[in-house]
């Protein structure tokens, strides 16, 4: 497995996820700072929720039955991980892999996506969210 190939699974699970949740897109900036200020309560409210859901996909490429709101904050967590993985994938093109090897075991897939899901989130990737705002959900000018 590389960085590339869990580059992949997390596009492909986010293009999945930010179907089912184009209407809720905001049109308005006020529109915009209201959802957003849903989002972030929410982020605390789901928590462990969330964390289990992406736990369970990790181990089973499934998702368990997840609200609009909650598959919006699994999209978050999923752009977030992208975001830190292509960080990882240039650092390698580089030739200087400086934070972490490319994952080589088998098993280590699971691991990984959960650590990028849940522990990454939890650590830098919430943090992140944040500071930038929910981007993936504006399409206001």
């Amino acid at each position: 497995m590389t960085w590339s190939e869990i580059s992949s699974i997390l596009f492909h699970e986010l293009a999945k996820c930010t179907s089912g949740i184009v209407a809720r897109q905001a049109d308005s900036l006020a529109q915009y700072e209201a959802q957003h200020m849903e989002r972030t309560q929410a982020c605390e409210r789901y928590s462990e929720d969330i964390d289990i859901a992406c736990r369970q996909f990790s181990e089973h490429r499934m998702w368990p039955r997840l609200s609009v709101l909650q598959a919006e904050l699994v999209a978050i967590r999923l752009n977030e991980a992208s975001a830190f993985v292509d960080f990882l994938e240039r650092d390698i093109e580089i030739g200087e892999s400086l934070v972490l090897p490319a994952p080589t075991l088998s098993n280590y897939e699971v691991c990984i996506l959960e650590y990028l899901l849940v522990d990454y989130w939890a650590f830098a990737g919430r943090f992140r969210w944040l500071a930038q705002g929910d981007r993936l959900f504006y399409r206001g000018q």
